[in-house]
């Protein structure tokens, strides 16, 4: 049972951290052939509708909007039979800083950043979404600085479900003005949390205990403003 949880979880992180990025670069640079063109950008007070044929969009109020509206656009998001679309969020919905962690945290680093993310931000883990960007590392002095990319589950879940209700897939989520794809999204229904199978608690409470947070730079906004 544990090898059957263990090859699962190896599964899905093999598809978040390496796979959907993969392919979304791939696609980024050789024409965007899986892209179909539909995009919604999330901002705190609305969400716009994108599709190729209208770059000026539809404006939509809340989550809450009624379906309909959408509903004849969606033909333009089909690629191979499938509806998808683009994630764009807005500065304000997502929290950016650069850390630092001892290099050991590589080898759990989800369940590194989970168990630390109350500390590295104004929320849990099961309170957010989060991806980390590695920039640099120095094994000599056994750490790894990366960047901490934090988006609040209750501003962005409720346009995840609409978009559930529509039928159609998201095929990356990306920060505004940049292509980069994130994790930022559910996980087959589940949110982001501390990683099943073999885990080696002994590894992960050293880990805890070394951890070594490096607050070099906020580059969205202040705790006090996010919380709001």
């Amino acid at each position: 049972m544990l090898d059957s949880v263990a090859g699962q979880e190896v599964g899905r992180v093999l598809r978040d951290q390496l796979i959907d990025p993969v392919m979304a670069c791939l696609a980024s640079r050789f024409g965007r052939s899986s892209d179909s063109g539909c995009r919604l950008t999330i901002t705190p007070a609305s969400g716009i509708f994108h599709t190729a044929s209208d770059q000026k969009g539809i404006k939509l109020p809340s989550a809450d909007t009624d379906l309909t509206r959408l509903k004849p656009y969606l033909h333009n998001c089909s690629v191979n039979n499938r509806r998808r679309i683009r994630i764009e969020l807005d500065p304000q919905l997502f929290m950016i800083r650069d850390i630092r962690l001892p290099l050991a945290a590589k080898r759990n680093l989800r369940n590194v950043l989970s168990y630390e993310m109350d500390r590295l931000s104004p929320f849990s883990s099961e309170q957010v979404y989060f991806y980390f960007k590695p920039l640099e590392q120095d094994e000599k002095k056994g750490w790894i600085k990366g960047r901490l990319i934090v988006a609040q589950k209750s501003r962005l879940d409720p346009w995840y479900a609409l978009l559930n209700q529509l039928a159609v897939e998201i095929e990356s989520v990306t920060l505004f003005g940049d292509t980069s794809p994130l994790t930022l999204k559910p996980r087959n229904g589940k949110s982001s949390g501390v990683m099943g199978g073999k885990l080696n608690t002994l590894t992960s409470v050293a880990l805890m205990v070394l951890l070594v947070v490096a607050f070099d730079t906020d580059l969205a906004t202040t705790a006090d403003r996010y919380r709001s």
